[in-house]
């Protein structure tokens, strides 16, 4: 029993197991020595040196953390930076390398490496198209091209030498977890690529396929660490024969709520690039941070509108004299109070030449009033509750050539007086524009305020190459309802109101408005054939204002007149104590250069409706400055009485007539 124990080949197992782990220790401690480790980083560093400038803190092996304790080569703070004296300031940064080493190439003392891990990659970009494009043809290897083609000419990307060159190197896998793309002039909307796994073929010791996996990340909100887009992204690069290899990417993924696809595809051969991509849905927001809309942010941040279009192109010859054209098929726009389609739209961009072709859009409803954020008219606007919303039909010809025809629904204008606030609906205008080269005609017709029909029509004419506005209006009707007639004059009426509007701008400014009515009543007051007549004109630092009011009579109810001055004027010291008046032949003429300082005179005949012999006759005049300090004195001539007044203003802005002498 005791022999059969002692014939057991355990012990020899044992120390053959001791001497192989002595050897194995030794080997790996003679091949990870410090040296040992820096002779081949400065070996694999020589390669390229002659395009980067490479340094890093240190590096040291270490057993995996990841499957079986296999011995790993760790690279820590790396950094590369271009020799190219215009890209110097591009760096790349990995935080981390990590390379696997099998036991065989440790104890052989093999370079061969068929996977390389990094870990936190950020590539910084100073000078884009300097750096990414090179002027050079770019001679790549196997253990290269992934430098390397970030130099190339996009129509080389080195791939002819690199699909051709056969190479001892069997490079497999390069994992990322994370790589950080930023451009200087676009630090703000890095791309971030996720898992990025990179698998490259060989066939016959020659590389035959690159095959690409990542997840991406793209369109910063500006406000926040939000990315806008997030997709999957595939890519291959495949040899095709020794002339010719074919690129392919696919990228599909969410943009907000909508879902974004994008497919090309490239020949090297042929050196055209198709593509094609498909928007469904997707929020106009989510494009902000590719285009620069100067200041049309606040509208589309606030504006919940959507935007789907299919669209297929082609570029040929990736070079100076590229062609691209491209079809997009079914542009839709639609979201709150929006929709507008184009069927089909057709472009070309050949030598830096953008060329649209002739489309039609059809704009079923667009809500102008998403306009009022914009903050070159904000301040302007202050008067519109609604903007009103729009039904058009556009031909475009080119960006100087077009026509749109349609009609403007539901705006409201805000009316404010005395602390009350009224709106006035304009329920619909037709429009006609058009441009043709540098003339912009703007025709409005058929306007329907109040539910009634407004006679006339506006015209505008402006000229882009001498900046000339020019505009008439003349219309007739109930322009104003009820309510705000009430805000006004503290009468509920609504007259028929005639007006006509011209309007000349080139370095000079000039208009003129007209307003008549019939009857116009005030409390106390009934004007009969009232005739306004505004003039406004400015040119270099002189301008001027001037208003005329007439009227060839109006009816005066002593009793039921709410003004201070009245009183001053209609008692026992004027003389004027009847209970009804007649005034004849009104006239009021104002005149100044702004309505803070104006210079004034008003004249009109009182005739008592009850003594046709009891007459007078009111003159007044004045002025205003800062709109504040007040100088006007009145003269009633009564029969053979004459009664100076002066006229002053309270610091609640009433206007008072003091009696100076009789």
């Amino acid at each position: 029993m005791s022999r059969a124990v002692i014939d057991q080949p355990g012990p020899r197992i044992v120390i053959v197991g001791l001497i192989m782990s002595f050897i194995l220790g030794f080997a790996l401690k003679s091949q990870t020595a410090p040296e040992k480790i820096q002779k081949h980083l400065q070996k694999a560093v020589s390669r390229l040196e002659k395009d980067f400038t490479i340094d890093f803190e240190g590096a040291n092996v270490n057993l995996s953390n990841w499957g079986l304790p296999w011995p790993r080569l760790e690279i820590n703070r790396v950094r590369l930076s271009p020799r190219k004296n215009i890209c110097q300031s591009s760096q790349i940064f990995i935080d981390q390398i990590e390379i696997p080493i099998s036991w065989t190439a440790l104890l052989f003392s093999q370079t061969t490496v068929d996977t390389v891990r990094a870990h936190n990659v950020e590539l910084r970009i100073a000078d884009l198209d300097n750096c990414i494009v090179d002027s050079e043809p770019v001679k790549a290897t196997a253990k290269s091209v992934l430098v390397k083609s970030d130099s190339a000419k996009p129509e080389m990307i080195a791939a002819e030498n690199l699909f051709q060159k056969k190479t001892s190197s069997l490079l497999k896998n390069i994992y990322v977890d994370q790589l950080k793309i930023i451009v200087k002039n676009q630090y703000q909307q890095p791309l971030i690529l996720r898992q990025l796994n990179v698998n490259l073929e060989y066939s016959r010791e020659t590389l035959s396929q690159i095959n690409i996996k990542s997840r991406l990340l793209a369109l910063n909100d500006p406000k926040s660490d939000v990315f806008y887009f997030g997709g999957d992204l595939t890519s291959s690069v495949k040899a095709i024969d020794k002339q010719d290899f074919e690129v392919q990417l696919n990228l599909k993924g969410r943009m907000l709520d909508g879902d974004l696809q994008i497919f090309s595809q490239f020949s090297s051969l042929s050196k055209n690039l198709n593509y094609e991509i498909k928007a469904k849905k997707i929020s106009v927001k989510a494009f902000l941070p590719l285009v620069k809309l100067n200041g049309f942010e606040a509208v589309f941040d606030r504006w919940p509108i959507n935007l789907s279009f299919d669209l297929t192109g082609q570029t040929k010859s990736l070079n100076s004299d590229a062609v691209s054209t491209a079809k997009i098929n079914k542009i839709e726009l639609s979201g709150e109070r929006t929709h507008v389609v184009i069927d089909q739209m057709n472009f070309e961009f050949k030598k830096t030449v953008f060329e649209l072709q002739p489309f039609t859009a059809q704009i079923d409803h667009l809500p102008l009033n998403q306009f009022k954020y914009l903050a070159t008219l904000k301040s302007d606007l202050n008067s519109f509750e609604d903007l009103g919303d729009i039904k058009a039909q556009v031909q475009f010809t080119n960006p100087k050539n077009w026509t749109m025809d349609g009609i403007l629904t539901g705006t409201n204008l805000i009316f404010s007086n005395r602390g009350t606030r009224e709106l006035q609906k304009i329920d619909s205008i037709q429009m006609h524009s058009t441009q043709k080269n540098e003339q912009h005609d703007l025709l409005l017709t058929e306007f329907k305020v109040n539910s009634q029909e407004i006679k006339g029509q506006m015209e505008a004419h402006f000229n882009q190459k001498n900046n000339a506005l020019t505009a008439k209006m003349d219309i007739t009707g109930i322009l104003l309802n009820a309510k705000i007639w009430k805000q006004l004059t503290q009468i509920e009426q609504a007259p028929e109101i005639k007006m006509t509007w011209s309007y000349h701008k080139t370095a000079d400014l000039r208009q003129q408005v007209f307003l008549s009515a019939p009857e116009v009543q005030f409390e106390g007051f009934s004007f009969k054939d009232l005739q306004i007549d505004f003039i406004q004109a400015s040119g270099g630092e002189n301008q001027s204002l001037a208003l005329t009011m007439k009227s060839k009579e109006a009816e005066i109810q002593v009793a039921n007149l709410t003004y201070a001055a009245a009183s001053g004027l209609f008692n026992e010291n004027s003389g004027l104590q009847g209970a009804n008046y007649q005034a004849r032949k009104l006239h009021l003429n104002l005149k100044g250069s702004d309505w803070k300082n104006m210079n004034f005179d008003f004249e009109m005949g009182l005739h008592n409706s009850e003594d046709e012999k009891q007459s007078a006759q009111l003159r007044v005049k004045g002025n205003w400055k800062n709109d504040a300090i007040l100088n006007s004195t009145a003269l009633l001539q009564n029969g053979a009485n004459l009664i100076k007044y002066d006229i002053t203003k309270t610091a609640e802005d009433e206007i008072l007539l003091v009696p100076v002498s009789k």
